[in-house]
């Protein structure tokens, strides 16, 4: 008696366990072209191009931060030689000399 019910016990659990192993596939193109959003519950939410934004904005609990997309040709995002006190005078000659910033990998 114990052995059939053990027996239809691990059956049982074999089979969710197969069935939660069901394999999904998002698209983003050759070369990572685009960017998808991905929802578990409800399937493919979103598709665009990487190159369709410019700067991207997150704030998730105690902390904050803006990304730059710096995989979009021509796009660079210079550090201003200037402090926040003299925006109003802020001149952008000579902006190829100032430091680009990237996106940190780490």
């Amino acid at each position: 008696m114990n052995v059939k019910l053990l027996s239809t016990l691990f059956l049982g659990i074999s089979l969710q366990v197969l069935k939660a192993q069901e394999g999904v596939s998002v698209s983003v193109g050759t070369g990572y072209q685009n960017q998808t959003w991905y929802s578990l519950q409800n399937g493919v939410q979103g598709t665009q191009s990487k190159d369709n934004w410019d700067l991207g904005f997150e704030i998730t609990g105690y902390s904050a931060s803006i990304i730059a997309n710096t995989q979009k040709p021509n796009f660079v995002l210079y550090k201003a030689p200037f402090s926040v006190l003299q925006w109003n005078v802020l001149d952008t000659t000579g902006i190829n000399t100032w430091r680009a910033l990237y996106n940190s990998d780490s």
